[in-house]
């Protein structure tokens, strides 16, 4: 790069001048090369109906991480907005994404072998399917600044083999939480894109008859 700097600095009626400058001027034009361990499987969404479903783009995440246990990740910061939940699903696993707008808050997973209750009402919260899967996330809020909802209360049998219903049971004092029905307790696993933020959590529904 030095070198073409200073062909360029030093004028001329040379033709491979011009051409220098193209170069340096595409260099520094170009978008920056995509960060992160995990390259992204997800492409823009299509709205189908009550839910909107992620098409694959070919890519996948590590297959490693499966796990039933309880898992968490995120930085705590500033209260960040759920904006959207999408189902999909895939050869294997079936899929749901947890969208924000500035961020993804601190997040925590595990299956639940006992009703859980609205954080407003103190109700007990029956979810269709033989395996409950909470998800809960801090700082954050599903609703606008005016109380306005950004994300459906419930999706009844989502777009998966083994999903029978989400609910959001928590949106209340920046605790947001969700409960995920599903046939059978499978292995999951969850990880986080960028651009938007998103938490991904994948369930396998291998075997899985509907």
């Amino acid at each position: 790069m030095p070198l073409l700097l200073g062909v360029i600095a030093c004028g001329g009626a040379d033709p491979g001048d011009e051409q220098a400058r193209r170069q340096i001027d595409s260099l520094a034009l170009a978008p920056p090369a995509p960060t992160g361990s995990l390259p992204d499987p997800l492409v823009a969404p299509s709205d189908t109906g009550p839910w909107m479903v992620e098409r694959p783009a070919g890519a996948t995440p590590d297959p490693s991480g499966w796990s039933t246990g309880a898992s968490s990740g995120g930085t705590p910061g500033g209260i960040t907005i759920l904006r959207t939940v999408r189902t999909a699903r895939h050869d294997g696993y079936d899929r749901v994404v947890f969208e924000f707008d500035s961020g993804v808050p601190v997040w925590r997973i595990d299956y639940v072998d006992s009703p859980q209750y609205e954080c407003g009402s103190g109700e007990a919260v029956w979810v269709a399917g033989d395996g409950w899967l909470h998800v809960a996330f801090e700082p954050a809020n599903a609703h606008t600044d005016e109380g306005r909802p950004t994300t459906q209360r419930r999706l009844v049998d989502p777009a998966g083999a083994n999903l029978r219903e989400l609910r959001r049971i928590c949106d209340f004092e920046a605790h947001v939480d969700y409960v995920i029905g599903v046939g059978s307790p499978n292995p999951y696993r969850a990880f986080t894109l960028g651009q938007p933020a998103r938490l991904v959590v994948d369930i396998r529904n291998r075997g899985e008859v509907r």
